[in-house]
């Protein structure tokens, strides 16, 4: 399978460099406020935030145990409702040229399941409670598509769908235990497109508007106005 090349032919390392870069995070931004994306873009992001140590281990024995199943072969029960084999990954981190949008696009995924002769990525959530198949869809449904466009980029066969795995905490008689709910859900590639669009329309124009309520619009115009600045 040529994982090396893109359906548009191979991409050097140092055009990739050149594009501008977009991930399920600054796209997710675009859909909550297309100014504090562009900023993003324009080396102005948001004011970032801590993210709790608990959230941090998680995510680093949930990709050891991963790891352990791609070498081992033995699943455990925390992941065995998982249809398909877990397969390796070239990297971890995708990067893909989408050239028809002159973008670079990022993809981080936690990992690949094998479902006969297409591929499925899946993705770890963590979380006080799992979420049903339509809030999945609402919060996650672009990560997913986004995957899959850079898995079919590179030459990986898809079906347009995801896989999340969500882990959360339950009690269990006179104990905590960590609990994991399954769900597969549609993420068609032509969302990601349609985004990745939009992205290229804002970069090629001039600064948009923020949107109506951004609290961090808000924020930003209520420092300026009292340091004397035109947001203009």
């Amino acid at each position: 399978m040529g994982h090396a090349r893109s359906r548009f032919g191979a991409t050097s390392q140092r055009s990739l460099e050149k594009l501008p870069k977009v991930s399920f995070s600054s796209l997710k931004l675009l859909e909550e406020c297309p100014l504090c994306f562009w900023r993003y873009l324009h080396k102005q992001p948001r004011p970032s935030f801590p993210i709790a140590s608990a959230l941090i281990r998680m995510d680093l024995l949930q990709k050891t145990l991963i790891d352990k199943v791609i070498v081992e072969g033995t699943v455990p029960e925390a992941l065995s409702r998982i249809p398909g084999k877990f397969v390796s990954l070239p990297q971890s981190t995708l990067t893909v040229s989408i050239p028809e949008l002159s973008l670079s696009l990022i993809a981080k995924l936690d990992a690949l399941i094998q479902a006969g002769e297409s591929f499925v990525p899946l993705d770890n959530k963590t979380a006080g409670a799992p979420k049903d198949a339509d809030a999945l869809s609402k919060y996650f449904g672009l990560q997913g598509s986004i995957y899959n466009l850079a898995l079919q980029r590179i030459g990986y066969p898809v079906e347009e769908r995801s896989i999340f795995c969500q882990w959360f905490p339950v009690l269990d008689g006179n104990d905590i235990r960590v609990a994991t709910e399954v769900t597969s859900i549609e993420t068609p590639i032509a969302k990601a497109i349609e985004v990745l669009e939009r992205a290229r329309r804002i970069l090629d124009a001039n600064r948009p508007s923020g949107s109506p309520g951004c609290p961090y619009c808000s924020w930003g115009l209520g420092v300026a106005i009292n340091q004397g600045k035109d947001t203009a």
